[in-house]
């Protein structure tokens, strides 16, 4: 979701998302079992940037310094310990700023998503709430997978029970529709490399950015802890 929100391109982001991860867990011996996906704290930033004429390049050349100024930050506790990111930015700090990037994605999902199919999207989110309490150990880790996994079935089944729904669709357009649609996967190349492109510097985004580094430090300290 993040990627396209940004304008950039979702599979290229997938692809380094993945990369990142295994360098991450090779980085920390496995000893943190953490998914580096792509960070929507950035949403608004490049909402900004090309509100000021920059481009997908602009973006990803702001997001870039920013990744190289979160890469410093890391050195730093690995010099001198966690403590420094624990006196800066207490609990109560990275859990705030982990919600309140949730809550600031709210009106995507209630302007974009939630007109799709109100009855999938609640008891989606309602098996997923629960999951996330009830379960314990490795099943409440992958609550967001169950989610998921919960969402495409009793979509499945909705459309076999009550046949089409009548709602916007993916592109916006109210339609009859199947709230399953696979058929794009089949259309899709199962194997090939997506598009990519070289960053652009520019200092007017760039200081946009820098400050997202703090919710950066704060929203991985709370990944983390969590």
């Amino acid at each position: 979701v993040a990627p396209v929100l940004m304008g950039l391109n979702p599979n290229l982001a997938i692809m380094m998302s993945g990369f990142a991860t295994v360098i991450f867990l090779l980085a920390t011996r496995g000893r943190v079992p953490s998914y580096l996906g792509c960070s929507l704290s950035f949403v608004g930033v490049a909402a900004v940037i090309r509100a000021q004429g920059g481009t997908s390049a602009t973006v990803t050349g702001a997001v870039f310094v920013v990744g190289v100024a979160l890469f410093l930050v890391g050195l730093a506790v690995q010099r001198f310990g966690a403590r420094i990111i624990h006196a800066a930015m207490p609990p109560i700090v990275t859990g705030a700023v982990v919600m309140l990037i949730g809550f600031n994605l709210a009106p995507v999902t209630a302007s974009t998503y939630w007109p799709q199919d109100q009855w999938t999207a609640l008891l989606t989110m309602l098996l997923t709430g629960l999951a996330v309490v009830c379960l314990r150990g490795f099943w409440s880790r992958i609550a967001i997978f169950l989610g998921l996994l919960f969402g495409y079935g009793i979509s499945w089944v909705f459309d076999r029970v009550f046949g089409k729904i009548h709602s916007v669709d993916a592109s916006g357009k109210l339609t009859d529709h199947w709230r399953l649609n696979l058929s794009g996967v089949g259309k899709a190349d199962w194997i090939g490399l997506p598009s990519f492109h070289g960053p652009s510097f520019q200092w007017s985004a760039i200081l946009v950015a820098l400050p997202v580094v703090i919710a950066l430090v704060a929203e991985n300290a709370g990944h983390v802890k969590a």
